[in-house]
């Protein structure tokens, strides 16, 4: 089941503005009272939060949205599992 989208809030993005050049990819603008309420709210433990950058279906917008995503324990891998699979 997929989970809803959570937009980050007090963040707007644009696309590059005509005649712009090519390394603009964008604009964000922060509306900061908004923005500071969403990020505290949605700090991770290690006091991060994580957005992904992306563009609606119809291709006419582009937005953050929260990237709550977390390794599987099963599957996650330490710096020490990692040393003790090399060879050498």
């Amino acid at each position: 089941m997929a989970k809803d989208k959570v937009f980050a809030k007090g963040f707007f993005v644009e696309k590059p503005r005509a005649g712009a050049p090519s390394f603009v990819k964008g604009r964000v603008s922060v509306k900061v009272s908004d923005a500071i309420a969403f990020l505290n709210s949605n700090a991770n433990a290690s006091g991060f939060v994580n957005l992904d950058l992306q563009e609606s279906t119809d291709g006419t917008k582009m937005y953050l949205a929260l990237n709550d995503w977390k390794p599987n324990k099963e599957t996650a891998t330490t710096d020490e599992d990692i040393a003790s699979s090399i060879p050498f």
